[in-house]
């Protein structure tokens, strides 16, 4: 099969890249050319050179440094939010399994309802509540 090979070879050549991301992520500290927040206001907004391989902000910093370091941030960010979304979801599906068809109704009318909110919708929600809580 043609279309077969062709999807194996996709996946191998997606599996490598993530790989590269995550080992560059892992090993930013020591793979990063500057440090992220160092400052150097007299390199402000320089474009891509061998110096700064993706050039600089508007302090000084080196974006490529901030990139990989960056990357680690979002990589605990989406481990830690499925790992909880993981152990919730099992959690209510356990439940309502095992408990009373009343209680498994009511646990799957909850999902229906939050499932069918727009996700930016929900999460602008979320983020108002938590921003009037946050700032009184």
């Amino acid at each position: 099969m043609i279309g077969g090979q062709a999807s194996r070879r996709l996946y191998y050549a997606a599996l490598v890249y993530l790989a590269v991301l995550g080992a560059a992520a892992i090993a930013a500290p020591l793979i990063a050319p500057h440090s992220p927040t160092e400052q150097h206001l007299r390199e402000r907004l320089r474009p891509p050179s061998r110096t700064y391989p993706l050039g600089t902000d508007n302090l000084g910093r080196d974006l490529a440094s901030r990139t990989l370091f960056g990357s680690r941030s979002a990589a605990a960010v989406g481990i830690v939010a499925v790992a909880i979304s993981c152990v919730l979801g099992s959690l209510v599906g356990l439940i309502a399994a095992l408990s009373v068809r009343a209680v498994d109704n009511l646990l799957m009318l909850l999902m229906d309802s939050l499932l069918s909110f727009p996700t930016v919708l929900l999460a602008i929600t979320v983020v108002s509540f938590l921003a009037t809580a946050w700032f009184r």
